[in-house]
């Protein structure tokens, strides 16, 4: 076996004793602490960019320039200045608060135990507590979005393990920082769990062509991370583990089929966008990360917001009681109907149909006799000619023009109350679009209609389109769409 065929045996757990063992070192020296943290993880990040390049896992995951850039930016901006500032918070703030009302946290950690004995356990109780969000952040669609940011690249190697979205990695910062901050874990320990954190993590995405051994059933490595990675989500569901694998095989997530690799990486929507300003905006962007979506301006998103708003509202005052009157369709149209009647049964019309004699649909059909347009032509002319109320209590503001094609063009009467009726109609129709699918909405809106206003009888009432009037009437933020 040559030394090239002997790496992937050798390179992780070397690597690990080498980088430890330089922060043990630096330690011993008297260093400041803060060297003696960060020294091994960037000496340890140059020998896995090393090794990506020497043996790599798979060549069409080596990363280009636009990778780096955008990794970069994660790493720099999500893992190392937001932990500084969340820490520096938690110090001064929650700390304070404790201390102010008395609530000090004393006795729950073993300081006496070395540092390495207290780093083993740091890692089991954050590594428990940060399986459960993990495994939660699969299941609940809203903590998906976010965590769908760290799934999202294609190819996998040690420059990306820190793409996170900000708010994922504040609620990570609960779990796996703040308990112990809280508890008073020395720095000592603190640097030492960033050590083997920082540099494992490295190894879990890394390019290189490793062989873990029977290491995969401790570590989560990059032989089990990789298919945590994969499209598939029955295979993307498993092994959650962020350092080891070990609550993993305890609560039955350890995936490892050996007699195949992980085939695509990525996001069941393959156009959903890498670079980092896109990856800030993607978990308010809808379902982008399932559907072929575009990524929405942040303008969408606030108009999207407002939408969603109000098709809540649409659903409670409009469409539930709808959905119940639709119980009872026989009485709930009795009642429309009557309405109706009464509010009419003074017209001229309805005195000399006797609306007042009309109780139910029967006497209904025995007043009122069924008629065509001509039959009513002369009421409509009269009223709109007289302004009185001969057809309806109300005077029609407008009126809809049919095209004349059989005949002399028809004036629909349009009432107030008609615009009104409609409007709600259209709300509840859109409401159980939205309800259907409201990805439909994410563009923008497409509104075909006839114009509001096309002409003018010879009264001045106009006539047009009552939809093109609603359209011209509707508020600014839906016009927008």
């Amino acid at each position: 076996m040559t030394f090239r065929n002997t790496l992937p045996f050798i390179v992780y757990p070397c690597t690990m004793i080498l980088y430890i063992g330089m922060f043990y070192f630096l330690k011993t020296m008297e260093v400041h602490l803060l060297a003696c943290t960060y020294l091994p993880v960037a000496f340890g990040a140059a020998a896995i960019t090393f090794f990506e390049l020497y043996i790599p896992h798979q060549r069409n995951w080596i990363a280009n320039k636009n990778d780096v850039w955008n990794d970069a930016l994660f790493l720099v901006t999500v893992q190392m200045i937001l932990p500084k500032i969340l820490t520096f918070l938690v110090a001064i703030g929650l700390l304070k608060v404790l201390s102010f009302y008395g609530w000090q946290v004393e006795g729950l950690w073993p300081h006496h135990w070395n540092i390495a004995l207290q780093t083993i356990l740091m890692v089991l109780i954050a590594d428990f507590l940060r399986y459960w969000l993990h495994k939660f952040s699969h299941a609940n669609p809203t903590l998906w979005k976010f965590h769908a940011v760290h799934h999202s690249p294609k190819k996998l190697y040690w420059l990306n393990v820190g793409r996170f979205h900000p708010i994922e990695k504040a609620l990570q910062f609960l779990f796996d920082a703040m308990p112990f901050i809280i508890v008073g874990v020395g720095e000592e320990v603190l640097a030492l769990y960033f050590v083997f954190y920082a540099i494992n993590g490295f190894f879990q995405h890394c390019n290189i062509e490793l062989r873990m051994g029977l290491l995969n059933f401790v570590i989560s490595g990059p032989q089990l991370h990789r298919w945590h990675h994969s499209r598939k989500a029955e295979e993307s569901n498993t092994n959650y583990g962020n350092n080891i694998i070990i609550w993993d095989i305890v609560f039955g997530t350890y995936f490892f089929p050996k007699d195949r690799l992980v085939d695509e990486l990525g996001m069941v929507n393959q156009s959903y966008p890498l670079d980092y300003i896109s990856q800030m905006q993607t978990p308010f962007s809808g379902k982008i990360d399932k559907v072929n979506l575009p990524l929405q301006s942040i303008g969408d998103m606030v108009l999207n917001r407002m939408l969603k708003i109000k098709m809540f509202i649409i659903k409670q005052k409009l469409y539930k009681p709808l959905v119940k009157k639709s119980e009872d369709p026989v009485n709930t149209q009795n009642r429309v109907m009557l309405s109706i009647i009464k509010q009419n049964e003074n017209t001229e019309f309805g005195i000399s149909h006797r609306f007042t004699e009309i109780k139910d649909y029967k006497t209904f059909k025995n007043h009122i006799p069924i008629c065509d347009y001509e039959d009513l032509r002369s009421y409509i002319k009269k009223q709109d000619n007289e302004k009185v109320p001969v057809l309806t209590s109300t005077m029609p503001f407008m009126y809809n023009q049919t095209s004349g094609t059989t005949g002399t063009p028809k004036y629909i009467p349009i009432l107030k109350e008609t615009i009104e009726a409609l409007r709600k109609t259209q709300q509840v129709f859109s409401y159980i679009q939205y309800k259907a699918c409201a990805e439909a909405f994410y563009g923008k809106l497409l509104g075909l209609v006839s114009p509001p206003i096309e002409g003018y009888l010879e009264s001045g009432t106009p006539y047009g389109s009552a939809s093109g009037h609603i359209y011209k009437t509707m508020p600014w933020v839906a016009q927008l769409k």
